[in-house]
């Protein structure tokens, strides 16, 4: 760096040292040299100082002419109307005598009260309302009736009130007011500022007996999938039962966004099967919301037809968690239903593991002495399914405790962590086992066919232990 800074003081030293012999050499071709430059230099620095010196009125004259507004040289202030809104800005001046702008939109009420927006303070609660834009949630703050507030947001509007809020603009009290320090001498900031004001205000003053058209048409217009959720779903929960949410809905259907036709599937009922059926099959759809699908789908499906497609997607459903495959079990085997346990029974004998696990907890809640023999079988296997065995395990101490204690005559029911060969519940007086024919609906196998896998992995058990003797 010292060698560069030596390097171009030199330079210069040797430029200086010529143009002075140059200049006593040539005077008169030096001198009009010397003019050239300081008419190059003076002549930008006078326009320079005179727009500082002379105020905005130029600038902004021609601001108000091309937007059809008036404006008053004299108290520097223009007025007008601008998408129906009274339009007014203004230069006033601040503490230690710093000029401001300030422009105000309003027009007698027409803008809800109600509704607000700010810039959003860093580490504040508030209650905005969340229009599923991240950039715009993360700076703006409004306030309001959920579904008039995301009515008026679409993306046009968005982005003018992103902009307004960055120079100090809120709404409250049905008025716009932008209050930013220096006079907007630019012309291209005055007339963007304006326009944007007017928009947002011509934005929050439409009919509010429009909002179900406009939270329709932002479900299927706007560019960004979140902002699209949020208006259909808002649409649904505010108008079931009218033709506008039901329109927006089989429009949805086509929406490229998964999570979007999902909100719209479910919301038509039977008319949406068809596109819940193509998301639970579409393996490029995120997993989740194939789950999530699949409930939505199980739930309206027959139940012979639910268990088929248990089956069918078992590879989908093997890594499900907890909470979605109790929700799948209970879609499948609804606790009302009078066939509840029939159905439980079969998803214990072959479903995902999941499901299975799912099910022998839902038994303990509904099950009667009909579901001990399965479950039995179940509690008794081998530690490689330790989550259905213990499951298991507390669906039969469930259904003891809800039954209550033995009558006379039966035999009770005890299960201990090592209870090989344990009683079953019987049905009549002096019984040992469970007596009761199978539900209709289970094949045999989902009974009897579950013990002679118990007495197999007994008799492993038992050669290790012969095999651990020996040696």
């Amino acid at each position: 760096m010292r060698i560069g800074a030596a390097s171009l003081w030199g330079a210069a030293a040797v430029l200086l040292a010529a143009l002075g012999y140059w200049t006593l050499a040539a005077p008169v071709e030096a001198a009009l040299v010397w003019i050239a430059l300081l008419i190059l230099v003076a002549v930008p620095a006078l326009y320079v100082v005179r727009g500082r010196l002379s105020g905005p009125s130029a600038s902004w004259q021609r601001c108000a002419h091309d937007l059809g507004l008036a404006f008053d040289a004299e108290q520097e202030r223009t007025s007008g109307t601008l998408h129906g809104l009274a339009v007014t800005a203004a230069l006033t001046e601040g503490i230690e005598g710093r000029t401001w702008t300030r422009i105000t939109v309003e027009d007698r009420g027409s803008i809800p009260s109600d509704l607000m927006f700010r810039g959003r303070e860093p580490a504040t609660l508030d209650r905005s309302v969340a229009t599923g834009d991240s950039p715009f949630d993360a700076e703006v703050t409004v306030q309001g009736e959920e579904g008039a507030v995301l009515a008026c947001l679409d993306a046009p509007t968005r982005a003018c009130i992103r902009r307004v809020v960055g120079l100090g603009a809120e709404l409250r009290d049905g008025r716009l007011l932008l209050e930013t320090p220096g006079d907007m001498r630019g012309r291209g900031q005055l007339r963007q500022s304006l326009q944007d004001m007017a928009h947002v205000g011509a934005a929050f003053a439409e009919n509010r007996e429009r909002v179900s058209e406009r939270l329709s048409h932002n479900a299927r217009t706007d560019p960004v999938p979140a902002v699209r959720l949020r208006s259909l779903t808002v649409l649904q929960r505010r108008d079931p039962g009218d033709f506008v949410p039901r329109e927006a809905s089989r429009a949805a259907l086509n929406d490229a966004d998964p999570a979007v036709r999902l909100a719209a599937a479910s919301f038509l009922g039977d008319e949406g099967m068809t596109a819940l059926a193509e998301m639970v099959e579409n393996g490029r759809v995120d997993g989740g919301l194939r789950v999530e699908a699949f409930v939505r789908l199980v739930g309206r499906l027959p139940t012979s037809d639910a268990l088929g497609w248990l089956e069918r997607m078992a590879a989908l459903l093997e890594g499900v968690d907890r909470a979605a495959a109790r929700r799948l079990v209970e879609a499948v085997a609804r606790p009302e239903d009078a066939r509840a346990e029939t159905v439980l029974l079969n998803v214990l004998a072959g479903a995902a593991r999941p499901l299975r696990v799912a099910a022998a907890g839902l038994l303990g809640r509904v099950g009667s002495t009909l579901a001990v023999r399965p479950l039995l079988a179940y509690a008794e296997i081998e530690p490689g399914e330790p989550e259905l065995r213990d499951a298991a395990r507390r669906a039969v101490a469930g259904i003891r405790a809800r039954l209550g204690a033995a009558e006379a005559g039966h035999v009770s029911l005890a299960i201990h962590a090592d209870a090989a060969g344990g009683l079953s519940s019987a049905d009549q007086p002096g019984g040992l086992s469970l007596t009761a024919p199978a539900p209709a609906g289970i094949e045999a196998q989902s009974t009897d066919g579950l013990i002679p896998a118990v007495q197999e992995a007994r008799v492993r058990r038992s050669e290790s232990h012969r095999g651990g003797a020996a040696t």
